[in-house]
């Protein structure tokens, strides 16, 4: 690879507000309605939304391997995912010590596509997190494609941390089973 990866964050933070909808974001129009978001934040009364993106660099030398040596492609595709899986799970451990800080307690992160959790979220999510590096397909994947967007729920009451596939409803048809 030759360019130098510089992983991006961007975040805001949010009150929750429950209703017969769904869970309504801070004082936008975002109603978070799947059944699978609204049980993974059923103690939420506050979220952090974020999107993390390792840029466009990343994919450009991905691209560029995948016409020099398909292997060594494959390698750098999977050290890529560590890469933004790593730095989600450092802001996630970032966030989780400023709450604890607070008397708070944090969900696991949650993406659009998890369970019956649209990927048409991802546009708002984007929009909340204000990010401005990261754009959409027109099936909702984002670009560049080592890119992720989320919501940590923030709660006054510990909350279990769950295998996400053990909570998906699509897991009888899925082949990612962890």
């Amino acid at each position: 690879m030759t360019s130098t990866i510089s992983p991006k964050i961007t975040h805001a933070r949010y009150p929750l507000m429950h209703t017969d909808d769904g869970i309504l974001v801070g004082d936008t129009k975002v109603v978070l309605s799947s059944s699978s978001i609204v049980s993974h934040l059923k103690t939420c009364d506050e979220c952090v939304i974020f999107a993390i993106t390792l840029g466009l660099e990343a994919d450009k030398d991905l691209a560029r391997m995948q016409v020099e040596d398909m292997a060594a492609a494959l390698a750098i595709d999977t050290a890529l995912n560590k890469m933004v899986e790593k730095n989600c799970g450092a802001f996630q451990n970032k966030l989780k010590r400023e709450v604890e800080n607070e008397g708070k307690f944090i969900t696991d992160r949650f993406s659009p596509g998890y369970g019956d959790f649209s990927l048409e979220y991802q546009k708002a999510f984007l929009a909340l997190s204000k990010n401005r590096d990261i754009k959409l397909t027109d099936t909702n994947l984002l670009l560049p494609s080592k890119s992720v967007t989320a919501i940590i729920g923030i709660s006054n009451s510990q909350q279990a941390m769950r295998n996400k596939c053990e909570v998906c409803d699509k897991k009888d048809e899925c082949d990612k089973k962890s």
